[in-house]
């Protein structure tokens, strides 16, 4: 008895023939299918709208809430130099979904944000809209981006994955707005309460982003020596006082300040005279040049309850590096004084 073994050409054919009849699906689909794509998601959420969209606002936060990021744990994500508000931005690279970037193209303050995507080298726009109606809170997703002939046939799978993301997305934004209503950003726990009047003697200039550590150092010795020239002493540890930060030109306007007992004039330093007055402050441990995300936990933080922070920011550096040989001991609280409740 034989075995007839049928040609491995007849297998190939119908391999052939199975491709063909994908490929005449695929363009007649496309054919069938729009180009231009309008994905268009709108959810209740339990959480007030203005924290979520500042939580969407500022691009340090996208790894906390974007589904695509949080799939993807080996996702490298860099920020432009503007992290908030219109121009700001962020890049990625992602093995598994691709590189990609987003920039916030316009923005609405508490309201809505219109931002391009580009994802391997596809251009698409989205806008996310954050709305309080009858007391209850929506966001509404709109994504919008044009796939050319033979690639608009996958456009049903695309609003499928794009639906399920924005869902995942905005529940993450929903878990994520729950904590900072507890007060807690990017793994910071934030106080508030009114501060006592504080008095500083302080040099003041406009400094480069790259020279601010050598700013503070070299005034603060001054500070302290016309201090003792004058017979005062220091109340406090020493501070700098943050009046403008600007991430466009990369300059701060600041002051290196000691804090002393009451009001005084001593020649060639400012008196700053702080009132009695609200404020958020958390508690930085680390190298004080690394405490961004201290501060942006703050500064949502405030916008969050305020819609506005008032100036001046203050740090006082309460570790003394002489003594304290571990950086990673060093404290710093950092306070954004605060305006008038909504």
């Amino acid at each position: 008895m034989t075995t007839e073994i049928k040609p491995k050409t007849s297998i190939l054919k119908k391999i052939l023939y199975i491709l063909a009849c994908v490929l005449v699906v695929i363009l007649i689909a496309g054919l069938l299918m729009p180009k231009d794509i309008n994905i268009t998601l709108k959810r209740a959420i339990d959480v007030p709208a203005n924290y979520a969209y500042n939580l969407a606002n500022n691009q340090m936060s996208a790894p906390l809430w974007n589904a695509w990021i949080l799939e993807d744990k080996e996702t490298k994500v860099i920020y432009d130099q503007i992290v908030q508000g219109k121009g700001s931005g962020y890049s990625w690279s992602s093995e598994k979904y691709g590189n990609g970037s987003i920039l916030y193209t316009d923005v609405v303050q508490d309201k809505k944000i219109n931002a391009d995507l580009m994802m391997s080298g596809t251009k698409s726009s989205y806008v996310q809209t954050f709305v309080t109606e009858n007391g209850k809170s929506h966001i509404q997703w709109d994504f919008n981006t044009h796939m050319s002939y033979p690639k608009n046939a996958i456009a049903p799978f695309l609003k499928y994955m794009i639906n399920k993301k924005n869902k995942q997305s905005i529940d993450n934004m929903v878990s994520e707005v729950k904590k900072r209503q507890k007060a807690e950003y990017f793994g910071y726990n934030i106080k508030e309460g009114s501060q006592n009047p504080r008095y500083f003697l302080t040099s003041r200039s406009t400094v480069s982003f790259d020279q601010i550590s050598q700013f503070y150092t070299q005034n603060l010795a001054a500070i302290y020596q016309k201090l003792q020239n004058e017979g005062i002493t220091a109340s406090g540890a020493p501070c700098a006082i943050y009046y403008a930060y600007n991430e466009i030109s990369k300059k701060a306007d600041m002051a290196v300040a000691v804090p002393v007992l009451t009001a005084v004039a001593v020649k060639d330093l400012e008196s700053v005279n702080l009132p009695v007055q609200n404020a958020a402050s958390v508690d930085y441990y680390g190298d004080p040049s690394k405490n961004q995300l201290a501060h942006y936990a703050l500064n949502d933080y405030v916008l969050d309850r305020y819609g506005l922070s008032s100036q001046p920011i203050i740090e006082e550096y309460l570790s003394d590096p002489i003594k304290e040989k571990d950086p990673s001991k060093w404290l710093t609280k950092i306070y954004y004084y605060t305006t008038e409740k909504k």
